[in-house]
């Protein structure tokens, strides 16, 4: 038996023949596919970019070896849907760019579990209304992009459930209904709007927002009578109104806004005259 038994295990260990058992290094793995590493201070890797690179679904396994990853960059590459299952067990990730992939609502199922994600950008997928219901449970998300997507005013309720977000850029398919269920967002720092089917009604549901410091309105149909709704977001620094249709009189409301840095006002109505408002 006990012979048996050592040649058994020379069997499984292996000699350096060709059946021998091997773990491949998920760092060199990597690498091997364009990846770029950050480490903390105990050697440990903690960021993975694979932006740009040719990394497939098949390769993504080998980061569930990375257990410390914080920030994990995917933008523009093949990855779908199936490739995201292998990031279930990932629970330190804090950061995740899935910018111009070709994930739908049915990958973000697999981000469930991402209990401490604080930066999700989704700008350029084909996520719908309906693939924000796996999200609505990320109460540690602060910062998200959904430009380019196909969410709706219907999908915004789903975020109603994150207290701590703090930036949020929408897509210009967001009317003045859409808005309404940000009302209770009165933590947003940051707002991109960028839509033009947001009226002056729709500007009214932003009034609480009095900790915006970045507010962007380009191509809003908002006028003069919309900028009154601003006046209480002493905080603002940066607004931009591009395209609107305001006119002079409309930044009278703005004189308040003593922090105001940044104003930008192409492709309006605004005179020299107007400019004494500010």
């Amino acid at each position: 038996m006990r012979v048996l038994l050592a040649v058994l295990l020379v069997g499984i260990v292996g000699c350096g023949g060709g059946d021998s058992l091997w773990v491949v290094d998920p760092v060199v793995a990597l690498e091997k596919d364009g990846a770029k590493f950050k480490r903390n201070k105990q050697g440990e890797v903690v960021e993975v970019t694979l932006g740009y690179t040719k990394i497939t679904d098949a390769g993504l396994v080998h980061l569930t070896g990375l257990t410390k990853l914080q920030v994990l960059g995917l933008r523009d590459t093949a990855i779908t849907d199936a490739g995201l299952v292998h990031l279930k067990g990932m629970t330190e990730l804090e950061e995740l760019n899935l910018v111009s992939t070709r994930i739908t609502d049915a990958g973000l199922k697999h981000l469930v579990a991402l209990t401490n994600l604080q930066d999700l950008n989704l700008t350029n997928t084909k996520v719908t209304d309906a693939g924000l219901v796996h999200l609505k449970g990320q109460t540690s998300l602060q910062t998200l992009h959904l430009f380019g997507t196909k969410i709706t005013d219907a999908g915004l309720r789903h975020l109603r459930g994150m207290p701590k977000l703090k930036a949020l850029e929408l897509d210009g398919k967001i009317t003045d209904e859409g808005l309404e269920h940000l009302k209770g967002m009165i933590d947003l720092q940051e707002l991109d709007l960028a839509a033009p089917q947001v009226t002056d009604a729709g500007l009214e549901h932003l009034k609480g927002m009095t900790k915006l410091q970045n507010l962007n309105l380009r191509a809003a149909e908002i006028t003069d009578a919309g900028l009154v709704h601003l006046k209480g977001m002493t905080n603002l620094q940066n607004l931009n109104l591009v395209g609107t249709r305001i006119t002079d009189a409309g930044l009278e409301h703005l004189k308040g806004l003593t922090n105001l840095q940044t104003l930008t006002l192409w492709s309006t109505k605004i005179t020299d005259a107007g400019l004494v408002h500010l």
